[in-house]
């Protein structure tokens, strides 16, 4: 009976710690990781494009640095961008056609949380988001490359969404063209 006690105890106690052990392997609230989601839209301006890039953070750490359109094969967007800013107060560093932006003293990105990063380029959409020109990474480091970083992400470009006003109009159109038809006939 004690014999029998005893390796059902060795059992569970195995059992456990082998649970424990796979349990650590996985990402979740137990173990760190940092995920992102992001899109990117632009505005025609003069000469070029005002671009925001949405980052959403998906995991489950604070992001304090975001480097856009690089990539460990170098620096991926076409041309240089200008103009760069943040809603969160960190540092907007131009790095020849990349942009570096990272928390010095603003505040982190956290679990959840959306920002916004600006900038302007004389690049088309399409150009800026082809691979790898948006290819990115987000850090939980207040420096690029310290710390944890997201898997390689590019933003989507996000299409706009048409104007009520617009949609109106076009109903309201559409709507006198079938009253003066109805009046022909």
């Amino acid at each position: 009976m004690k014999n029998c006690l005893m390796k059902t105890a060795l059992k569970l106690l195995a059992l456990t710690i082998t649970g424990q052990m796979v349990l650590a392997t996985l990402p979740g609230q137990a173990q760190g990781f940092v995920n992102v989601q992001a899109t990117i839209s632009g505005v025609a301006a003069s000469g070029g494009y005002d671009y925001t890039i949405q980052l959403l953070n998906t995991g489950n750490e604070d992001i304090n640095s975001f480097w856009y359109g690089w990539t460990f094969d170098g620096n991926n967007l076409p041309s240089n961008p200008s103009n760069a800013g943040n809603s969160l107060g960190w540092d907007n560093d131009l790095d020849g056609t990349s942009i570096i932006w990272q928390n010095s003293s603003g505040t982190a990105l956290a679990p959840n949380a959306t920002a916004s990063f600006t900038f302007f380029s004389t690049d088309t959409p399409t150009s800026i988001t082809t691979d790898p020109s948006g290819g990115s990474y987000a850090y939980n480091g207040n420096f690029v490359e310290s710390g944890d970083s997201s898997p390689q992400f590019s933003p989507v470009l996000a299409v706009p969404e048409p104007s009520a006003l617009a949609l109106g109009t076009t109903g309201m159109a559409g709507w006198l063209l079938f009253l003066r038809r109805k009046k022909a006939m």
